[in-house]
């Protein structure tokens, strides 16, 4: 059911991971950045900032003030997870079609390495401040926006 806190989670929470993705662009590595690995990265991004703000952090926010922080960081937290893993999905497939793996395990770990390669270009004071301040921002936003208009 559409609701006023839904629609804010949802566009604050895109907003969010758009402009962290656009932070990201230029620190990302040659080697990554090469072919069509970032096409649609910041908007792929928006679209699970958009769609777990939608589904995660409205879904309880007419709780407490508490509760609604915790549903912010709740949804920066999977946000964050679904980004990372989708992005090292593509780039052991873009490997994988160069013919650059021997087998499924080897993709897998393939998979797995830049998963933590990922998620070391985010741990930087400026994306996990972002992140926080986002998180904190976009809980209490969707709080108040559901006691608002209930």
């Amino acid at each position: 059911m559409p609701t006023a806190a839904r629609l804010t989670g949802a566009l604050f929470f895109a907003l969010l991971a758009w402009g962290v993705s656009q932070m990201l662009l230029p620190t990302i590595p040659r080697e990554i950045a090469s072919g069509h690995m970032l096409d649609w990265f910041a908007e792929r991004n928006a679209l699970y900032g958009f769609t777990w703000g939608w589904a995660l952090n409205s879904q309880r926010a007419n709780a407490t003030a508490k509760r609604s922080l915790s549903n912010g960081f709740t949804t920066v937290i999977t946000v964050v997870l679904w980004a990372v893993t989708s992005t090292a999905i593509s780039q052991m497939l873009h490997l994988s079609l160069k013919k650059r793996y021997h087998g499924v395990g080897e993709a897998f770990q393939g998979t797995i390495e830049f998963t933590i390669s990922n998620l070391r270009l985010l741990a930087t004071p400026e994306i996990v401040g972002t992140f926080m301040v986002g998180a904190v921002v976009g809980g209490a936003l969707c709080g108040w926006v559901a006691r608002r208009w209930k």
